[in-house]
């Protein structure tokens, strides 16, 4: 019995030991990327060129539904001057103009969003390697996205030099 406790104690010390308090020495850090591509010099050109383009579409847009309304009004006053059959055929045709104008809208507009798309995944690969090599440089272990994160030190942000050293590398992109 007084044996039985000598090797339980014994075990327990020897685990106690032998037992390697590891301190985390893994460097982790974040990085917000929708600030990056907000407020990088890539990112406002970016910006800038895609709501320039969406005006532009707006403009368009706007021209187009005034001239179907405008081809509306005309259509409802010649209601009662107009034959039925004939009335009827100007409406099919006002509907197919709308109808046809909604596609053209909604392609304007996703081809837009893809152009953003690319180029922000174009802004993304270039940030790929500075991050790599920014990474290497300062020994970092884990470099994660903001949005992922609950809570950080704003010390563990490299947000501001990984702009920094995107501004150098690149200044803008074309939207295509």
């Amino acid at each position: 019995m007084y044996l039985k406790k000598i090797l339980k104690v014994f075990l327990l010390f020897i685990l106690l030991i032998n037992t390697n308090y590891s301190k985390a020495e893994d460097n982790i850090y974040y990085i917000d990327f929708e600030y990056l591509l907000n407020n990088s010099l890539v990112g406002k050109s970016i910006n800038k060129q895609s709501t320039k383009a969406h005006q532009l579409n707006l403009d368009n847009f706007k021209n187009t539904e005034e001239s179907i309304k405008a081809e509306e009004v005309k259509i409802r006053s010649q209601k009662n001057v107009l034959s039925k059959e004939e009335y009827q055929k100007q409406v099919n045709s006002l509907k197919e103009k709308i109808s046809k104008y909604r596609g053209i809208r909604k392609k304007a507009i996703d081809e837009l969003s893809e152009k953003i798309i690319k180029a922000q995944t174009l802004v993304l690969d270039n940030i790929t390697p500075i991050l790599s090599d920014y990474s290497k440089q300062n020994s970092i272990s884990l470099i994660l996205p903001k949005k992922n994160i609950l809570i950080g030190k704003k010390e563990l942000d490299i947000t501001a030099i990984i702009i920094k050293l995107l501004n150098e590398k690149i200044k803008s992109i074309k939207l295509k």
